[in-house]
């Protein structure tokens, strides 16, 4: 990317990475610290012409909500939804970088 003096670099990361959520203290913390080393490479690469964004979805139906998931599939985003946004991050100019994305189902948190 440096070389080509363009690309982009999607973190994915979490709701988690900028609300806090009872019972989930060592995810929460290791998202917002993902979140800052994101934050601090955007400005490394910048003048490099390398983009880097943080996108924070909050649930999405994934197998990892385990049975919490089952009750509550109704109320989350689909994986197909966060790819979207993606697509829309990666097709801006390369004059402009989406810096940070929170996705957030229409019904709010779980």
């Amino acid at each position: 990317m440096m070389r080509k003096g363009k690309g982009t670099i999607i973190q994915m990361l979490s709701i988690a990475s900028v609300k806090a959520f009872a019972g989930g203290t060592a995810y929460g913390a290791s998202k917002f610290g993902a979140l800052g080393f994101t934050n601090a490479l955007r400005e490394e690469v910048r003048d490099k012409g390398i983009k880097v964004v943080s996108v924070m979805p909050g649930a999405v139906e994934t197998p990892s909500w385990g049975e919490e998931g089952i009750e509550n599939h109704e109320r989350m985003m689909q994986p197909e939804d966060i790819a979207k946004a993606i697509m829309d991050i990666l097709n801006q100019p390369q004059r402009t970088v989406v810096e940070e994305i929170v996705l957030r189902p229409i019904l709010g948190d779980l």
